[in-house]
């Protein structure tokens, strides 16, 4: 058959398939009983389709990139333009998703053009590995997000609620079928994608799912699908990373399911994940890190335990938030990241300080709030209520030293750093947590409720805005901690240069 004959049938094709999957969604809605979500997700999964249309008639040419970037205006109009009411959403007036699912294919389409580096003909249709990396991409998003709601929905029952709108079954069947959908394209195109690696793209597949909301998951799964193809086919994906993503979704999701992170904490602390196996040049920093968050989560779930059945009471402590998780982190994975680039030892050393002093400080205020005796502030020695910052007690002090030791055995063992630089950095780490309750004492916000009549660090409580009584109304916990990570590595920096 003449090329431009086939292209022709190819644009045609494409086009009635496209148009007849907007208006089964309509049609569907009309005729049967199914709601809204069943009808947009049923789309979704038949939508998968497409990819299959364009492998055959276009492959990885201009043409692909041009009809994706149709079909995301086409879908533009069908959202912005109120044509089928099929989309929308129970919980919205409008569902951007089917938007961000246009626009992101065609992203990912145009990117995939670009930088194929193995273009290879078939009956003169162009093919190239990173044009089938993105149908796993694609597939992932179509298949492991369209039958995630619906398996959830039929299994209700017997189904786990995590979040608002997120659950245990539809996390395990995103990670269920992207995990098939990877190996069956890895076997029918003979990309010879190892185990870990499928497993781990059903990993990330299954995080993006679970924290974007609301039409963001169409965004999320297939950037970052796609994000991680990309490193893999530059050969920037080692097996710690896959184990990361096999492993650290759940680990986040456990998180969120026992109150320790928010939502967004969660995502954070992925994120986390993956930029430390990303750029940690070997295990020994992922595994530290994630003894550090395992220990961290299971000591907040135990001494909720002991305070409430000691007391009848729960400790009023929130679950941390993406912002407060960044905090915590953030000069970490800078070091870490200046170390990956530069090769210098110091800043390989300072990610361990960094991230040890904010995990000793965790741990002194977590379990020291159990203290039967009054926390004293650190620079008045006056009394304060347990839970305000600057506030020290003996239980907690001790906590925060043995902490500082306990966690740097870590990399001492696994012979990141050596006995030195091990009690060198054990005793900065400590020295951190006091420069954190110094600057809790002098300078972080601290407000009085007029309604229960409680000093607290909210400036809104009891539903109610609270009074400024002492530091800046700016300083809250999570900038407080952001700067003491920077000094304790400013103060590790001098000392380690020096010994």
């Amino acid at each position: 058959m003449n090329r431009t004959l086939f292209l022709i049938i190819g644009y045609a094709v494409f086009s009635v398939y496209t148009v007849g999957i907007m208006l089964l969604g309509v049609v569907v809605e009309k005729k049967t009983s199914l709601d809204k979500l069943v009808c947009r997700k049923l789309t979704h999964i038949i939508s998968a389709l497409v990819w299959i249309i364009c492998y055959f008639f276009f492959g990885c040419s201009l043409h692909w990139v041009i009809l994706n970037g149709i079909g995301a205006v086409l879908l533009g109009l069908v959202v912005f333009g109120d044509v089928a009411k099929a989309y929308d959403r129970d919980d919205a007036d409008k569902s951007y998703g089917l938007f961000y699912y246009g626009v992101c294919t065609f992203i990912n389409a145009l990117i995939c053009y670009l930088l194929s580096k193995d273009v290879y003909y078939i009956n003169g249709t162009p093919y190239s590995t990173l044009y089938l990396y993105n149908g796993i991409a694609y597939f992932c998003l179509a298949l492991g997000d369209g039958f995630a709601p619906i398996v959830a929905k039929l299994l209700k029952k017997r189904n786990i609620a995590i979040m608002e709108s997120r659950s245990l079954v539809g996390s395990l069947t995103v990670f269920i079928i992207s995990f098939l959908v990877t190996l069956s394209l890895s076997l029918i195109f003979n990309l010879r994608l190892s185990v870990p690696f499928t497993l781990s793209v059903a990993g990330l597949t299954c995080v993006a799912e679970f924290y974007g909301l609301k039409g963001l998951d169409n965004l999320l799964i297939d950037f970052s699908v796609f994000g991680y193809m990309l490193l893999y086919y530059f050969g920037m994906v080692t097996l710690t990373l896959e184990i990361v993503l096999i492993i650290s979704p759940f680990l986040a999701m456990l998180a969120v399911g026992f109150k320790n992170l928010s939502p967004g904490g969660g995502f954070a602390a992925f994120v986390v994940w993956f930029l430390v196996a990303l750029f940690g040049n070997g295990y020994v920093p992922i595994v530290f890190m994630t003894v550090l968050f395992i220990v961290s989560m299971a000591v907040g779930v135990v001494t909720n335990k002991i305070y409430r059945k000691k007391t009848g009471e729960t400790l009023t402590k929130q679950a941390r938030s993406f912002k407060q998780v960044a905090s915590v982190v953030l000069a970490a994975i800078i070091c870490l990241i200046i170390y990956y680039f530069s090769d210098v030892r110091l800043f390989y050393r300072l990610f361990y300080l960094s991230l040890t002093g904010q995990f000793a400080d965790s741990m002194a205020s977590d379990i020291g709030r159990l203290t039967k005796n009054k926390n004293v502030d650190i620079l008045k020695f006056k009394p304060v209520e347990k839970g305000i910052s600057g506030g020290v007690s003996l239980l907690g002090t001790f906590l925060a030293l043995f902490s500082s030791f306990a966690f740097m055995l870590i990399p001492l063992f696994l012979r990141a750093v050596n006995a030195r630089v091990f009690v060198v950095l054990s005793f900065i780490a400590f020295i951190g947590t006091l420069i954190d309750s110094v600057l809790g004492s002098v300078s972080q916000a601290l407000f009085a409720c007029d309604v229960c009549g409680k000093n607290v660090e909210d400036n809104v409580h009891c539903e109610t805005p609270s009074r400024l009584i002492k530091g800046r109304k700016w300083l809250k916990n999570s900038e407080v901690n952001l700067i003491t990570s920077f000094i304790t590595c400013l103060i590790g920096s001098g000392v380690l240069v020096l010994i």
